[in-house]
């Protein structure tokens, strides 16, 4: 009696232990509508740059500035959590810094230039003091050259697109990496 018992425990045990081989259904074609009860299956939520479609915004009031920054912030909101990807300037590929800035300005129907350098140029200097959402900060990482560029938040915060291997986040000024390394500030909307 123990002794069977010993080998129906170890059967079992054994069975566990053994791969499972899974049958699979082949699959209809055309594929079955899915139930209405089931929901389709969706992309992350990803805003298309408007800038065919956008009219142009009248910058030049600070109230229009103050709007379109905060429109800007919210759309650097909502790609964090995108990869980075050097030469990147859309949800789909990734963003690197400067492509960042140029798709959020861009989904507005604002055509600012892509690389950092250029990008430096635009708008008008800002005081730190002064900074709201939607301003460019610009920092030196690689010495004195300006080669990193990020959107203001408010609150001292930042989004960026900070280097390979890293995801399009949100970061303070008040960090001692930042602050050390930030160099300019412009903003877009009071040209």
């Amino acid at each position: 009696m123990i002794r069977r018992l010993v080998i129906v425990l170890t059967v079992l045990l054994l069975a566990g232990c053994s791969p499972k081989r899974v049958l699979r259904q082949p699959e209809a074609w055309p594929p079955p509508e899915r139930p209405v009860h089931a929901a389709p299956r969706q992309a992350p939520p990803t805003v298309p740059p408007r800038s065919q479609t956008a009219p142009p915004r009248d910058l030049t009031d600070p109230d229009g500035a103050l709007e379109v920054g905060l429109e800007v912030a919210e759309l650097a909101l909502t790609q964090l959590g995108r990869p980075y990807r050097w030469g990147g300037h859309s949800p789909e590929r990734g963003f690197d810094c400067s492509g960042l800035v140029h798709w959020c300005y861009g989904c507005l129907g604002i055509d600012l230039p892509r690389v950092v350098r250029d990008q430096r140029r635009a708008g008008q200097p800002v005081a730190a003091a002064s900074l709201q959402p939607g301003d460019l900060l610009f920092f030196a990482i690689e010495g004195d050259r300006i080669s990193h560029v990020g959107l203001y938040l408010g609150d001292g915060e930042f989004v960026h697109a900070p280097r390979a291997g890293r995801r399009v986040r949100r970061d303070s000024l008040d960090d001692p990496y930042w602050r050390e390394r930030w160099s300019d500030s412009r903003r877009v909307a009071a040209e």
